[in-house]
């Protein structure tokens, strides 16, 4: 901890902060230089850590300290305006309380970046570890499109980050033209109903979640969500690419 200025001997409290960062810096190129395959996870984001200096010299940053609330998918999409979703860390905590619904929604929210895993697995019952097993396999089918895309957001939901209402879904193409969805709807008062933007040629190759609150057209998608934290995420590939794939 530096500190209210770092007890360095310099003329500014924010000289001496200035001076302890960049020896931090030139610590951690040491450490490279040591052991140039280490991976580094950026952590403390509460510090203040999420900035370029940071995440220009080290593999992953957490994304927040908000993975066990509600609002969790709305700060997980927030952060691809901050820094690549590959090296954000999205960190679904899981317990044996929750329900389907509950468990997809926090699952298909860490597709948003690099999933991670926590809470009581030692207690998950069977069935749990059943959409566990599903989400991670969903995982591996997306991953290209984190590594290497574009993302656009469509709001439909309040911007109360801590108490956000309404509905959000996250559209990222990849290089190779694939296509991820990921979308959740916060607390509900009555379903909600929104379109989301899509290339157009595209079919459903892959999903994970209830999909049956989705209406595909060509260039867009219908979703209405009837309940309360629900989520769900689509692949989405050419209709060419597709049918070489079956």
């Amino acid at each position: 901890n530096a500190g209210v200025g770092t007890q360095l001997n310099t003329d500014t409290a924010g000289t001496g902060l200035l001076e302890h960062t960049r020896a931090y810096l030139a610590w951690i190129d040491d450490v490279f230089a040591r052991y140039p395959d280490l991976v580094i996870e950026n952590c403390s984001s509460g510090g203040h850590r999420l900035e370029p200096a940071m995440m220009n010299i080290t593999s992953m940053s957490s994304f927040s300290d908000a993975h066990e609330s509600n609002c969790f998918p709305y700060v997980a999409a927030n952060v691809h305006e901050l820094f690549l979703p590959e090296q954000s860390q999205i960190w679904a905590v899981l317990w044996d309380d929750m329900d389907k619904e509950f468990l997809t929604y926090r699952l298909s929210a860490s597709f948003l970046g690099r999933i991670c895993l926590s809470g009581g697995f030692d207690r998950l019952h069977d069935w749990q570890m059943d959409i566990v097993r599903e989400a991670l396999s969903f995982y591996q089918k997306i991953k290209h499109i984190l590594r290497d895309g574009i993302s656009k957001r469509t709001y439909a939901c309040s911007h109360n980050m801590y108490k956000p209402t309404g509905a959000q879904a996250l559209v990222r193409q990849g290089d190779t033209g694939d296509v991820m969805v990921v979308a959740h709807s916060f607390e509900l008062d009555t379903p909600k109903t929104f379109d989301v933007p899509i290339p157009a040629g595209m079919k459903i190759t892959d999903s994970f979640g209830d999909i049956s609150v989705v209406q595909k057209h060509d260039n867009h998608l219908t979703i209405t969500f009837e309940r309360s934290f629900n989520g769900f995420a689509l692949l989405l590939q050419k209709e060419d690419t597709a049918k070489k794939a079956f």
